[in-house]
């Protein structure tokens, strides 16, 4: 007998609910007994087995899972973070939770079973004061404003399972799409960019964080964040999108600084703004009067991308943003079909011109964007992965940012441009965050899985968790 199910929406509690009553209603109509807790499938022997009631994954509720996988097929990975100073520590928000590597990215551990489930993770942060300190954002920046998360958490103890909680309520139901950390331990602020605003979180006595209410009043719809830390005060840059809830407004980039003097200014003259739906900020941490922005237009193609010199203040023309320029040659427009999903840009650290942007595949520039080569394939003739495509995400190694994590559609891919002939290679093995559309089993042998994944195919698996 095969049975098939079929994916619910993540963030519908109520509907997950109701599915459950559909699956008790789908066994007793069957005649199935069920199974109580402490029962398990051995997927290693086809049959099942009973374990302690106390033992890993037992349900005191009466339902004990297990892991079938698979952990060498992964699904979407958001943001990605890579501790400064222990960079063997990596964090990863995807769309199966919040993961933890410590041995950079060799090894996974999923993190956030206890208390925020296995749902989505747009944004995620290591503070460079205190390493100890994580903080991870709710909800899925990649797809929609309507793909809210259960907001802000917080761990001190590296982000190890079961010392997570939440600062503050202030970010519940919405998504947060960036979060960045003041690296002087003077102040060691954090900033949020959420579906409400910016926010400056503020440290207390008590090991947590203080979020009082928006910077400066400002509640946009804050697509990204760029933060100039060298300057004082702080020099804030926030990219507002378009919100579907109320289309009026206007969006584009807002800019401020720390001080209590000052106040949010739109700073995006020269940016054709007529059709935009998303602004991704990406400043260069070596020249930060250099800011680039990858503007998607609301058809889901790119609109452009612009780069400033001038910290997007106008020069003599009255324009602050140029246009960089494209032609069919160098692919990169007609790469973009689905820009509100694939947003990334980053700049090297160490080298203002040398810019990332993802699309469907990943682009490299080195000359400011003047030029654009697909780096999707790898240069090493011997080795013929790509990476997976659609790009969400990029972390540099902090000591040497020629070597570079990307998160996409198929999870986590390393590459060390210091090689001539360098490739991607896998760094995600072990998680299992892989998206099901349909999943259909076999009564007479339940070890038997097959399904269709989200931009993964179709596998299967005889009794293991490598599908």
């Amino acid at each position: 007998m095969l049975e098939m199910y079929r994916q619910s929406s993540y963030a519908d509690h109520a509907q997950r609910l109701r599915d459950y009553e559909t699956l008790q209603a789908m066994r007793r109509a069957n005649g199935e007994r069920h199974l109580p807790a402490g029962t398990q499938f051995d997927f290693t022997r086809e049959s099942i087995r009973k374990t302690r009631s106390n033992a890993p994954g037992a349900d005191v509720n009466g339902c004990a899972w297990t892991s079938a996988g698979p952990t060498n097929i992964n699904g979407r990975v958001i943001s990605l973070a890579v501790d400064p100073v222990e960079k063997q520590n990596m964090y990863a928000g995807t769309v199966g939770g919040l993961w933890r590597s410590q041995t950079g990215g060799r090894r996974w551990q999923r993190v956030s079973d206890e208390i925020m489930l296995a749902q989505r993770f747009s944004a995620v942060a290591v503070n460079p004061v205190k390493t100890n300190e994580i903080f991870a954002g709710a909800g899925d920046r990649n797809l929609s404003i309507y793909e809210k998360g259960n907001g802000l958490w917080m761990s001190t103890a590296h982000g190890a399972p079961g010392t997570w909680f939440q600062p503050t309520k202030a970010f519940n139901n919405i998504i947060i799409y960036r979060i960045r950390i003041d690296p002087d331990p003077a102040s060691n602020d954090i900033w949020v960019a959420a579906t409400n605003g910016v926010w400056r979180g503020k440290h207390n006595a008590n090991g947590g964080v203080d979020f009082d209410v928006p910077f400066k009043g400002f509640t946009r719809l804050t697509h990204d964040l760029a933060i100039d830390f060298s300057s004082t005060p702080r020099t804030i840059y926030a990219g507002v999108r378009k919100d579907w809830d109320d289309p009026a407004k206007p969006v584009g980039i807002y800019k401020t600084d720390s001080s209590a003097n000052t106040v949010w200014d739109k700073k995006d003259s020269g940016i054709d703004l007529s059709m935009a739906e998303t602004l991704s900020l990406a400043l260069s941490e070596s020249n930060p009067s250099i800011l680039y922005t990858k503007v998607s237009h609301i058809n889901g193609t790119m609109a452009g991308v612009y780069t400033t010199t001038t910290a997007a203040e106008p020069g003599n023309d009255g324009t602050a943003w140029d246009v960089l320029p494209f032609s069919e040659g160098n692919g990169l427009l007609a790469d973009e079909g689905m820009c509100w999903f694939n947003t990334l840009i980053e700049v090297d650290p160490k080298d203002p011109l040398r810019v990332y942007a993802g699309g469907m595949n990943m682009w490299m520039s080195v000359d400011g964007g003047q030029e654009w080569e697909n780096i999707s394939p790898g240069k090493d003739p011997k080795y013929h992965n790509d990476a997976h495509s659609d790009f969400h995400t990029l972390a540099f190694d902090p000591d040497d940012p020629k070597i570079l994590f990307v998160g996409n559609d198929g999870g986590i891919d390393r590459a060390d441009f210091a090689d001539p002939e360098w490739h991607w290679t896998d760094a995600s093995h072990g998680m299992v965050i892989s998206m099901f559309n349909y999943l259909v089993s076999n009564r007479k042998y339940p070890t038997l899985l097959a399904g269709g994944l989200q931009d993964n195919g179709t596998v299967i698996t005889f009794g293991n968790r490598t599908w």
